[in-house]
């Protein structure tokens, strides 16, 4: 069973792409390396004590708690945060 490959950036299918490709296009390519992060396509295993965390510290919202995409993205922020304060 072969994987579906998808955009770092956008998520769009690289099915008809090369088999190395990372972007679906030029553009996504270039926003990829602009603006990294994009998508995040991992299971993120969170207990209930760290979701609450982020929504007490506010990179998360309490309504998007089980949101895989939401908290990847305030995973995201804190792993910025951290990146800034520690030497």
């Amino acid at each position: 069973m072969m994987a579906i490959r998808a955009c770092q950036h956008c998520g769009a299918s690289l099915e008809k792409k090369r088999a190395d490709a990372k972007f679906c296009s030029a553009k996504c390519k270039q926003s990829g390396f602009r603006h990294p992060g994009g998508i995040i396509f991992v299971t993120i295993p969170t207990d209930p004590e760290m979701r609450e965390a982020m929504v007490e510290d506010r990179y998360l919202r309490q309504w998007d708690e089980k949101n895989p995409a939401a908290i990847a993205e305030a995973i995201g922020k804190v792993f910025e945060v951290l990146k800034r304060n520690v030497p």
